[in-house]
């Protein structure tokens, strides 16, 4: 093993190349050594082994081209150690028992021209070219340096389709629905227009269920205390057969509005969810099979935490506690379910356990 310094860079090769070369500098000036780079130099020798000028095809190398990448001259005792673990494993690789004569290497010039080195010598593929300088670029005082992967976006807030749009204003303005704000000093309540005994429910919950997502005031206020409204009037008369034909409408709207992924609407959605579950026998195990929408948005919010120290949560009294409520909600989705939603439940969030 041989070392020449030239410049602020080094050359390592196992065997002597012709004396011209020696006197050629290397392109890759400016860095620390990188163990990163030197693979790519060495992977760069091998492959251009078959293709350069002055190469044999067929034949193997035990030229490494190991550039250090040092503003000074010597090299690092990591990238010596690395090139020479390298040239062994290329001298074993190289021997041709077959072959008559002496190996035929290629030359410094080829190799270096795939890194732009040198002008007018024979250049290799672009691809090739582009696999060097990514490597290199992630180099930086001798350290690797990788760019972090971009984000998923999971919990990022998004928008809905134009076909998803709620209605709920549009129905609001038209005077579709049965109720108006009643404004009090301390809170607004609804007054209904028409008795909730004479409404009919398969028709007015999936509507209100829509107005869940909608944002401008007082729409979201209309729908969220209209659905509990319809919903504890269903509990208390026990008419929860009222609610079985519909809930296919409901969780549709239900999981478009969980999958804005915003705060404030999945807390209005796990609402509306458990005072549904809440409205009679008969809807738990009706809703069961509709789980596998729902639970997949739910899993991704089910650790979700506030790690506050030794402060006070006023959230969880509040039920704006986000991981709290939907812990409550899907403990009330097993035990209110048939027998098969504890399946359901542990399938899509695989860190639940069972509170039956």
């Amino acid at each position: 093993m041989e070392t020449y310094n030239f410049g602020s860079g080094s050359l390592t090769r196992a065997k002597r190349v012709p004396a011209d070369s020696s006197m050629l500098q290397s392109p890759l000036t400016g860095h620390r050594a990188s163990i990163a780079a030197v693979k790519v130099q060495q992977h760069l020798a091998r492959r251009v082994g078959g293709n350069a000028s002055g190469c044999s095809p067929g034949r193997g190398s035990d030229l490494l081209l190991s550039s250090t990448l040092a503003r000074r001259s010597r090299s690092t005792p990591l990238a010596q150690r690395g090139a020479t673990r390298s040239a062994n494993l290329a001298r074993q690789r190289s021997r041709d028992p077959s072959a008559t004569g002496p190996i035929n290497r290629p030359s410094t010039v080829a190799i270096m021209s795939a890194t732009g080195g040198l002008a007018g010598a024979p250049s290799v593929s672009d691809e090739l070219q582009a696999q060097v300088r990514f490597a290199l670029s992630r180099t930086s005082h001798g350290k690797r340096v990788l760019n972090p992967p971009p984000r998923c976006g999971a919990w990022r807030k998004r928008g809905v389709a134009a076909h998803n749009a709620s209605r709920f204003e549009m129905y609001y303005k038209a005077g579709v629905i049965p109720c108006n704000v009643e404004h009090g000093a301390n809170c607004n309540r609804l007054t209904w227009t028409t008795p909730l005994s004479e409404l009919n429910m398969a028709k007015f919950l999936p509507m209100f269920f829509d107005g869940v997502r909608a944002k401008g005031h007082p729409y979201n206020f209309i729908a969220t205390t209209g659905v509990t409204d319809m919903l504890n009037f269903i509990r208390e008369r026990g008419e929860a057969g009222r609610v079985l034909g519909c809930l296919g409408e409901l969780v549709h709207h239900m999981r478009v509005t969980l999958n804005m992924r915003e705060t404030k609407l999945i807390l209005y959605v796990l609402t509306c969810l458990r005072s549904l579950l809440d409205s009679g026998p008969e809807v738990g195990p009706a809703l069961t099979p509709f789980y596998r929408r729902l639970l997949p948005v739910l899993n991704l919010y089910w650790r979700k935490r506030r790690n506050l120290g030794d402060r006070t949560d006023y959230a969880q009294a509040k039920n704006s506690d986000l991981g709290v409520m939907v812990q409550r909600t899907v403990e009330m989705m097993e035990r209110t379910g048939s027998p098969d939603a504890s399946m359901w439940i542990k399938y899509h969030i695989p860190t639940y356990e069972s509170v039956l």
